[in-house]
């Protein structure tokens, strides 16, 4: 059996290193797997003549959507749908893809459970797909620096000016911002205006492209705000971050209390977790899923701790005031075996 990969640009190339991970496994079920990177017409045409024809693939998995209708003038990967699985995995939060992939034959793989719920209610095949490590995961070595970083506190984030995101939504902040400012994430945006059912009662508002155009918006807009109250929380309760990511320099007139560092390749980074005490980790917009900083932290032998489990007793030490998400053994890190990771809660 063969399966292909459709793939793009990614940041840091974290993608490309668990795609290649998926790939890995593939292979150990038997399949051959090749890659095609659609990025760019230049890309897409000398990575055909590469590849066999759509109909010898079993399957199709594409990053975020990438990919998805004509290839060339004989290769259409959404006219492949009707008649073979075509997976996307879908890594961001669907809501900023869906025009990409609505009404189109296609299953979508979420690493939230959210994200399913949200397709799901928009009458798209969806399906839990969390992050993991591959079988043939190699723990990174720590290097001699070891014992100076080990009582470091990473956190691998991007910056993002939450200020653009407020302008882009003036048009609609006098009606919708008491909402916006009150929702924890997106999903509970979506709750507060109807589009999604929630606790207080079934969906009322139907979706549109206006409501999907802001929904992507307010995202961003939201994770951009926790990013900034988890700088300065950390800082008021004297937890020192080493933040490291593109352009976090920026943050330094927000809060120059933590050390700044821009971002570094991906095996590099996975080296720095391993040779960090925590891994702070700071939800990207959802509550119920599996993120790779999680995942990651895990397989290099650290402790992972969720932003929102910091609880506000500055006066305890660091050790005594965190709930962490300690690491479980390898087996249950890999694709083919995912238990529930054991937490610690030392309070």
């Amino acid at each position: 059996m063969k399966a292909l990969v459709l793939t793009g640009q990614n940041q840091y190339q974290v993608v490309s290193h668990f795609l290649d991970g998926i790939a890995h496994d593939l292979t150990v079920l038997g399949y051959d797997v090749d890659f095609l990177n659609v990025e760019n017409v230049a890309n897409i045409k000398d990575g055909l003549t590469r590849i066999g024809k759509l109909d010898d693939y079993a399957m199709i998995l594409s990053f975020n959507a990438v990919g998805l209708g004509p290839l060339s003038d004989e290769m259409n990967t959404l006219e492949y749908a009707k008649q073979k699985p075509l997976f996307v995995f879908c890594v961001d939060n669907p809501l900023h893809l869906m025009l990409r992939f609505f009404g189109h034959p296609v299953k979508l793989l979420c690493v939230a459970q959210e994200h399913v719920t949200f397709l799901r209610a928009c009458g798209v095949e969806a399906h839990y797909f969390p992050h993991a490590v591959s079988s043939n995961w190699a723990m990174p070595q720590k290097g001699s620096s070891h014992q100076e970083a080990a009582t470091s506190i990473l956190f691998p984030v991007s910056f993002i000016d939450k200020h653009v995101f407020m302008k882009e939504l003036a048009p609609v902040w006098q009606k919708l911002g008491p909402v916006i400012e009150a929702s924890r994430n997106v999903t509970d945006f979506l709750q507060r205006i109807g589009v999604m059912p929630s606790e207080a009662g079934p969906a009322r508002t139907q979706l549109n492209e206006m409501i999907l155009r802001i929904a992507a918006v307010v995202d961003k807009y939201l994770r951009a705000k926790a990013r900034e109250t988890c700088l300065l929380d950390c800082a008021t309760r004297d937890y020192k971050l080493t933040v490291i990511g593109r352009d976090v320099a920026r943050y330094q007139t927000l809060c120059d209390f933590h050390h700044y560092s821009e971002s570094v390749p991906f095996p590099e980074l996975l080296l720095l977790m391993s040779q960090s005490n925590f891994v702070l980790h700071q939800s990207p917009g959802f509550e119920q899923g599996l993120h790779e900083r999680v995942v990651y932290s895990l397989s290099s032998g650290t402790a992972s701790c969720p932003m929102m489990h910091i609880l506000p007793k500055p006066h305890l030490p660091m050790q005594a005031c965190l709930v962490l998400i300690v690491p479980c053994p390898m087996s249950a890190m890999q694709h083919t075996k995912m238990p529930s990771p054991k937490v610690s809660k030392p309070c």
